[in-house]
């Protein structure tokens, strides 16, 4: 299998586009811990930015759905949640990034759920709701 690809010109092999989903949800975040930081909220920030970016990231997983009043739904209370986590739960400080990443994966899977539920139970099928868009 490695052999073929080997095997193949470098004009006969498929170049995908880069993926700068990442650098998007990166720049989306980035004012949010700019303003709390400003105000010396840095742990504050750190928290808005994680929990934004999963609602992001979230919110394109499912990006397909965005034509349904439901999904904007949902999405408005899971950040109306997430306005709450933020200012009543402390966040806890001088964490590296790397110690960030089980915070942000669980508020993914807990974003992630949520829309599968309301999705559920509006009997929405994924099936029938297919873009055209690439």
């Amino acid at each position: 299998m490695f052999e073929t690809l080997k095997d193949l010109e470098p004009e006969q092999q498929e170049e995908k586009p880069t993926n700068y989903t990442g650098l998007w949800i990166g720049l989306a975040t980035l004012p949010v811990m700019i303003v709390f930081t400003h105000y010396g909220k840095d742990e504050m920030g750190m928290a808005a930015a994680v929990y934004l970016g999963m609602a992001i990231l979230a919110a394109g997983i499912f990006w397909n759905r965005r034509r349904h009043v439901w999904f904007w739904v949902t999405l408005a209370l899971v950040m109306a949640l997430h306005v709450l986590l933020v200012i009543y739960v402390p966040f806890p400080g001088g964490l590296h990034r790397m110690e960030l990443l089980p915070i942000g994966v669980a508020d993914l899977l807990i974003d992630v759920g949520c829309i599968k539920i309301v999705e559920k139970l509006t009997g929405t099928n994924e099936k029938t709701n297919e873009d055209e868009d690439p």
